[in-house]
Parts: structure tokens; sequence; C-alpha cells
């Protein structure tokens, strides 16, 4: 018997309108608080029965929640499932190399891709949105606060239809990353004495070789638990990479 769909969807902003400049580097602050707070929220989701989720496949929001579904998917739900809802053909004609092999990872690794519009028209990103609201129960709605744009008039959309929405609030996650940020520091003059230095510095090279040093810093169990996770995730996209999906 095939499971019952329980969907949600995305909305959200491309990296111009963060209110940080996000890159998508884990190294940053904001942008790795960014990544993981969409990531526990989708893994909420999960755990409250949604089983179906779809993104635009756009830069920015969409790019980092599907790779949550899919991290989250190939690790621990294999239940779950991505469908990427394209606007037109060729959305990724003008964006930047690194931009265009993520699209494309996320387009082989989908599990369902729908083209919305043959071709390119003025509206064809505003019926994607409409398409995916429709098909939802619940829109998820990572937004900057500014009253314009595909993002809140896709949220609009979402009010008008009596959809349920989980609004995430961009500037939210900066205040909570600059807490989270306070606390770490705190934690680590705590434990060592000291805020810990900058990774790739000659500080920071010091102090690992210190620590190094003590045999309750060369515990190897979470590098191992790493690697294992790495390697399940390799095999259980290896049908995705097999099928050889074109773009669409």
């Amino acid at each position: 018997m095939e499971e019952t769909r329980k969907i949600c969807c995305v909305t959200g902003h491309r990296p111009q309108s963060f209110p940080w400049k996000y890159t998508g580097d884990p190294a940053e602050m904001y942008d790795f608080h960014f990544e993981s707070v969409i990531e526990r929220t989708v893994e909420k989701l999960i755990n409250d029965g949604y089983n179906h989720f779809i993104c635009g496949g756009a830069i920015g929001v969409d790019t980092v929640f599907a790779l949550a579904v899919f991290h989250l998917r190939d690790l621990k739900y294999p239940h779950i499932t991505l469908e990427v809802a394209v606007p037109c053909p060729a959305q990724d004609k003008k964006w930047n190399p690194g931009d265009k092999r993520v699209y494309k990872e996320i387009i082989t690794l989908a599990d369902e891709v729908n083209l919305i519009s043959e071709h390119y028209t003025k509206f064809c990103f505003h019926k994607r949105n409409e398409y995916m609201v429709n098909k939802s129960e619940l829109v998820l709605a990572v937004w900057n606060g500014e009253k314009k744009g595909g993002t809140y008039y896709t949220y609009q959309y979402a009010l008008r239809h009596n959809k349920n929405i989980k609004l995430i609030m961009l500037q939210d996650i900066m205040t909570d990353a600059d807490e989270c940020e306070a606390m770490n520091i705190a934690w680590q003059t705590q434990k060592y004495g000291q805020p810990l230095p900058e990774v790739d510095t000659p500080e920071w090279d010091a102090f690992v070789e210190e620590a190094l040093k003590n045999p309750q810093h060369t515990d190897s169990a979470p590098l191992k638990k790493t690697l294992e996770e790495i390697a399940i995730i390799k095999k259980r996209r290896e049908k995705y990479y097999k099928q050889n999906r074109p773009l669409p």
C-alpha cells in the first residue's frame, strides 16, 4: 500500500536578498546557522509526518532546503522524497559555474522533477510558486520581511488559500546566531580558559597541537561516525546518479 503524501513546499529568497552576505560557506557564522536552522526545521516536519517536499531549485533558500532534504533522506529517513518544480527550461542559464554544478546535483538527486512552463514567460515563476502552494498542506516561508518580490507574493498567496504556514525570518536567524556565538565563546572560555582562535591561523595550529597532547582530545569516535555517515549517504545516492537525469 502506497504511503499517503503529506506535502510541504518552501519559498524563500535568493542570496542578494539576505540581510547578510550569504555565500554558502559553512565557515561563516550566519551561513552555518542558517543552514542548520533549515535542516532542523525539515527534520521536525518529518517527525510531524511530512514526507514529500517541494522546492523550485533556485539559488539560496531553495538550494539549502533541497540539500537538507537530501541529507536527511539519504542518512536517516529513506521514506521522504524531494520534488523540484522547475519554472521554465534552463533557469540556470545565467548562473555562475558553481551554482550550475549544485543545480545539476539537485536535479540528479531529486525523486521527481516537474517542468511547470514549457517556455520562459514573465509569469512562469508565479505559476511555479502557485503550483507548489496548491499542491502543499504546509508552506515553509523563509522571508526577509520586505513586502515585495516572489517570496512575499507566495506567502500572501498561501495566506489567501488558507494554507498552513511555517515562517522563518532571516533577521531572526542573525539574532539567534549572534546569541549562539556569545554562548559558545562563554563555553570555550570556561573549558579552555580563553575563546578558541580562528581556524586556519597560526594561533589555531598552536592550539590544536597543544590540545592533541591531552588524551581527552584524541577521541576518534566523532571522526569515525562522520566517515560512516558519508559512506551511507554515498551508497544510497548511487541509484540517483545512475539514472543520469538531464537538466530541464
